[in-house]
């Protein structure tokens, strides 16, 4: 239960900071797969997305490998698995929601 608060303290930081900083600089190249390839989910997660590609990462493949802070629940990773293929896209967005994604 406390490492839910502490996650949820940590995401609100973040989130109060893009709110008052606005998405600016300096941008990175964030691979998106799962929910935040749905452009809903990332209009609901208010992230602003500069430019998109398909992107294909060789060599890794996504795993359900994180426990959530529920039992039984799993967040969604990408590991490496030779021969592999993850399929998603090359977004570029600010690092500070390539920040708070990261708590999603």
């Amino acid at each position: 239960m406390i490492r839910a608060l502490i996650w949820r303290l940590f995401f609100e930081v973040l989130h109060l900071a893009r709110a008052l900083l606005g998405p600016g600089r300096p941008r990175v190249l964030y691979f998106a797969f799962g929910a935040n390839l749905d452009p809903q989910v990332l209009s609901r997660r208010k992230v602003k997305v500069f430019s998109e590609r398909e992107f294909i990462l060789k060599d890794f493949e996504m795993r359900f490998s994180h426990q959530g802070p529920y039992k039984g629940m799993g967040f969604a990773s990408i590991e490496a698995g030779a021969g592999a293929l993850t399929y998603g896209k090359l977004y570029t967005i600010s690092r500070l929601d390539a920040l708070r994604l990261d708590f999603y």
